[in-house]
């Protein structure tokens, strides 16, 4: 399988009007274009990453071509061309597929997020995160299980 980098001015609007209009409002904010790279192998195409570096903007596998490593292919390849060593994508709570993958990989789930859209997001990365703080009725019971004596006067009875 090979890499492919797709310059954007070369996307036909006519054709693919829905992936330039995409293209041309996320570039509009941005002081770099978003980068497009297709994995490719006998002239087909089995799948796209749109990102900048450090972020996956979009990843796609064309159906017939996933559980292939193709999405793991296109992952790595953009982490080689990242400067940083932190990744990091967004993903739909729904998308259950993604999630597995990118956990697969060893990304974690870094927050969440309401999106303009009022629909809810995961933020996943690649780097360890510092774990959640165990809520302080938890903290306890922990503590209580640890230390409390067990002699029959603690318990009502023994079931």
């Amino acid at each position: 399988m090979i890499v492919m980098s797709i310059e954007i001015d070369k996307i036909s609007a006519e054709v693919y009007p829905e992936l330039t209009a995409f293209l041309a409002d996320a570039n509009s904010i941005r002081k770099e274009p978003l980068k497009v790279l297709m994995a490719v192998e006998d002239d087909i195409v089995h799948g796209m990453v749109i990102y900048e570096p450090g972020n996956i903007v979009y990843l796609y596998v064309v159906p017939e071509s996933r559980r292939s490593g193709v999405a793991k292919f296109l992952v790595k390849h953009v982490a080689a061309q990242s400067p940083e060593k932190k990744l990091t994508a967004i993903v739909e709570p729904n998308a259950v597929d993604a999630q597995c993958f990118f956990l697969q990989q060893g990304w974690r789930i870094e927050n969440w997020y309401i999106g303009l859209d009022n629909k809810k997001y995961f933020r996943m990365t690649t780097m360890t995160t510092q774990p959640a703080q165990s809520p302080p009725v938890e903290v306890g019971l922990a503590r209580f299980a640890k230390t409390v004596p067990i002699f029959i006067s603690v318990g009502n009875k023994i079931i």
